[in-house]
């Protein structure tokens, strides 16, 4: 069966190759508007897909339109929701708590003795600038008053100490609680300073009394005065006939004095 080309005016008996059939021929209408497709700002394939669809120029599988995500928000969810999921799961292991609770463990083991060494040494360094201040007090005091002023030292069991004192020589004690008496009224004590034992600093001199003459303004007998604390670093005050005190460290055991 053979198949006649289209002639629009054959219908109408006219030659269909005639110059008149040529010059009528209109052809199909090129003005003619396609369906107005919105355009997308994606690029996707399965967006041009679907602006293919729209145009009616392609048919998506159903398999393609099912799998078309609505949104792009809607796709990461899942995954947001599964990391926090796995974030809340995170902890530490028993023995990752171990390990840090040893170190905790031997870093505290080794500061504590320094901890202790270093308040020990202030200790030490406080009374020893006390005694030093008391010295040049009641050296001061015995010129000022024109009155003998004495230093005297003591111990008891529970530590040792010194007084400040006016009077006469031997009247009055004191005790490691800082607590002063004399037994003598015409004797009045200025100051009593006690240093007893759980405070981890001693008191040791070579003379039992140093007598403060306001006249000349010397001391007699001169002598020294040793701080020492448990640990055996010791401080020692020297002071001489006229008065004057130099602190210094026997062997250099405090570091920041002199060695004597």
């Amino acid at each position: 069966m053979m198949l006649e080309p289209f002639a629009p005016n054959a219908s109408k008996g006219v030659d269909p190759l005639s110059p008149n059939a040529i010059r009528d021929f209109k052809g199909p209408n090129l003005n003619a508007q396609l369906p107005f497709v919105q355009p997308q700002h994606h690029g996707s394939q399965r967006h041009r897909k679907s602006i293919a669809c729209a145009a009616g120029l392609a048919t998506p599988p159903i398999q393609e339109v099912a799998a078309m995500p609505l949104n792009r928000q809607t796709t990461r969810r899942p995954a947001l929701a599964a990391s926090a999921q796995t974030r809340r799961l995170q902890g530490f292991s028993l023995v990752e708590a171990l390990i840090v609770l040893s170190i905790a463990a031997i870093l505290m083991g080794l500061a504590v003795p320094a901890f202790q060494g270093l308040q020990e040494l202030r200790r030490l360094e406080g009374h020893a600038a006390e005694l030093a201040t008391d010295i040049q007090y009641i050296r001061s005091e015995a010129v000022t008053k024109n009155r003998q002023m004495h230093l005297r030292f003591g111990s008891d069991a529970a530590g040792t100490c010194y007084l400040l004192h006016s009077g006469n020589t031997g009247n009055c004690t004191c005790t490691s609680a800082g607590a002063a008496q004399c037994t003598d009224p015409a004797n009045s004590p200025v100051k009593s300073v006690g240093l007893a034992s759980r405070e981890g600093v001693r008191l040791q001199a070579n003379v039992t009394t140093m007598l403060f003459d306001p006249v000349r303004g010397t001391t007699t007998p001169a002598g020294s005065v040793n701080l020492i604390a448990d640990s055996g670093k010791t401080i020692r005050h020297v002071v001489n006939i006229m008065g004057r005190t130099r602190t210094c460290s026997p062997q250099g055991s405090v570091s920041g004095y002199a060695t004597c």
